[in-house]
C-alpha cells in the first residue's frame, strides 16, 4: 500500500498503476473523514430517498440493472446547482473531450504483496511457489510481488529481479539458474 501518513490517506499500488495507465489523478479524502467530500456524501441520502425508497427490487442483480437507468434518466436530468446545467450535457459538451479514449480493453488491476524468501530461495505467493535469484536474495529477506492473471513479478528495492508465469494453487515455478552455485540443482523435480 502507498500511504501518506500525515493525512492518513491510503491507495493501493494496483489502483495507482491503473490511474497512471488511464491518465487520471486520484483525489481521495482522508480515511474516516466523510466531511472532506461533502458534495459526494450529500448525494447518498438523495439516492437512498429517491432511488431505493418505495422501490421493490427482487435481488441485487435487479438493483444493478435499474441503477444506471435511474442515474441517466432521473437523477442526471436535474439541473446542477453550481453549473445550472444537466450533468450529462456538461459531460458531453465539455468534459468528454479531455478524457483519454478507452482502448476497449478492460484494465486488470494487479495484486501487490510482500513476501519472505524461504531457505530454498523460493517465495510462497497465493499458495504457489516461485524461485528467486540466490545471488540477489537471502533467506528471510522481504521482496515485493506483483501478481496478475498471467505473471508473477518479483521486485527487490523497486527493481524487477524475476518474472514467472502464474501458477495454480500448489504449483511451482523454479529456475535452476536461481539455485546457489555451490549446491547445484537444489530443488527436487527441477533439472
Amino acid at each position: 500500500m502507498v500511504s501518506t501518513d500525515p493525512l492518513n490517506l491510503i491507495l493501493t499500488r494496483g489502483f495507482l498503476e491503473c490511474a497512471q495507465h488511464r491518465g487520471f489523478i486520484p483525489d481521495q479524502a482522508r480515511k474516516g473523514h466523510p466531511q472532506d467530500k461533502p458534495k459526494v456524501e450529500r448525494k447518498v441520502p438523495y439516492a437512498r430517498g429517491r432511488f431505493y425508497k418505495g422501490a421493490d427490487f427482487d435481488n441485487f442483480t435487479h438493483v444493478r440493472a435499474a441503477a444506471p437507468k435511474w442515474c441517466l434518466e432521473v437523477a442526471g436530468m436535474h439541473i446542477h446547482g453550481t453549473t445550472h446545467k444537466q450533468p450529462p450535457v456538461v459531460f458531453q459538451d465539455e468534459e468528454r473531450r479531455t478524457l483519454i479514449p478507452w482502448d476497449g480493453i478492460p484494465y486488470e488491476i494487479a495484486n501487490w504483496r510482500t513476501n519472505t524468501v524461504h531457505q530454498d530461495f523460493h517465495i510462497k505467493c497465493l499458495d504457489a511457489l516461485y524461485s528467486v535469484p540466490s545471488h540477489l536474495c537471502r533467506p528471510g529477506q522481504k521482496v515485493e510481488v506483483r501478481v496478475d492473471s498471467k505473471l508473477v513479478r518479483i521486485y527487490q528495492r523497486g527493481q524487477l529481479i524475476k518474472t514467472h508465469p502464474r501458477q495454480p494453487v500448489g504449483g511451482r515455478s523454479a529456475d535452476v539458474a536461481d539455485c546457489p552455485p555451490k549446491v547445484g540443482p537444489c530443488w527436487r523435480g527441477v533439472s
